[in-house]
């Protein structure tokens, strides 16, 4: 195009400053329709251009109680509690590099590793309350 002038692709055209000041004012696909474009093309140039969606409901802010809360109280309780979904809490969570309060993992300790030389899987996994299929990944993990 630099020496030419011209697309690679003719059907490629540069956004106008009209089309641009369409954005945010409608959904995508109605303006995708009213300028012409596909509604993956609108959706691009409007996040490129930090413009908002239209009529787009993000949630509120987290006040420093609620942050508070994070890895004090589970994810899930502390999400029906602030209105909020499961994923939103979660990750706010991780963003703050904060454990969770009830890991539904539990790491093995060195006494654990050392039972399992002396076990088989399933007295091992009996004896652990841990799975079969845990059990022997662990001893899978530590052969290696």
């Amino acid at each position: 195009m630099a020496r030419t002038g011209r697309h690679i692709n003719p059907d490629l055209r540069l956004w106008s400053d009209k089309e641009d000041k369409l954005l945010g004012t409608a959904r995508d696909e109605k303006i995708a329709h009213q300028i012409n474009r596909t509604e993956t093309a609108v959706l691009a140039r409007r996040n490129i251009l930090g413009i908002p969606a239209w009529n787009a409901s993000y949630s509120r802010p987290s006040t420093p109680a609620e942050e508070a809360l994070l890895g004090v109280v589970p994810d899930r309780v502390l999400a029906q509690r602030l209105g909020r979904t499961f994923a939103a809490v979660q990750a706010r969570r991780e963003i703050k590099h904060l454990p969770p309060v009830n890991p539904v993992r539990r790491r093995f300790t060195q006494e654990e590793d050392a039972l399992l030389k002396t076990l088989s899987n399933l007295e091992a996994a009996r004896k652990l309350g841990r799975s079969l299929q845990v059990v022997a990944g662990r001893r899978r993990y530590l052969a290696s």
